[in-house]
């Protein structure tokens, strides 16, 4: 789909991406229930193998930002309080959305609201989504594809802080939603 949409000077992305979706809403008709059950443990097993991926890229980074704040004479503790202070930041920022998610669905979608059984735990899902949600892989994957120089071979500035906010990122917000359990439960 991405060669076909491209040899048309088309969007590549948006054809995969609009591929998906539409196979996405075919799958029961082309796919077994057997089919759809491997096909869930392949994808757990593909999660699992490239979040391994991510982590033995921060592990290879690592000593060379930390090199690079140093040169800049960024304190490793600084850049560390910012990591945290990122990362809380995120968490909040994501508990904030669930919960505006939440009045959204209450005012335009009341069809989908769970049962009045629920109602109770309906006020703690967005903050239990908000302290488990993504763990900071794409912010990882938007540092790395930062230039390192800019077009006329200064040095891209702050470079090596972007750099370790974004390796930062991963672990903390699984350290964090890991090893500290939510407040709540």
């Amino acid at each position: 789909m991405y060669w076909v949409a491209e040899q048309f000077h088309s969007s590549g992305v948006l054809a995969v991406v609009a591929g998906g979706l539409f196979l996405s809403t075919k799958r029961l008709v082309f796919l077994s229930s057997t089919s759809r059950i491997k096909g869930y443990s392949v994808w757990d097993s593909f999660v699992f193998i490239l979040n391994g991926i991510v982590f033995l890229i921060i592990g290879l980074e690592l000593p060379e930002v930390v090199g690079g704040l140093r040169a800049d004479g960024i304190p490793l503790s600084t850049a560390i309080g910012y990591g945290v202070l990122v990362t809380g930041i995120l968490i909040g920022a994501r508990m904030i959305s669930s919960y505006a998610a939440l009045v959204a669905t209450f005012l335009f979608r009341r069809s989908v609201i769970p049962h009045a059984s629920l109602r109770g735990r309906r006020f703690l899902m967005p903050l239990l989504l908000g302290w488990t949600g993504m763990r900071g892989v794409v912010s990882l994957a938007a540092a790395l594809a930062i230039p390192i120089t800019l077009a006329d071979g200064t040095a891209f500035p702050h470079i090596e802080t972007s750099f370790c906010l974004s390796l930062l990122l991963p672990f903390y917000s699984r350290l964090w939603c890991r090893v500290l359990p939510c407040p709540i439960l």
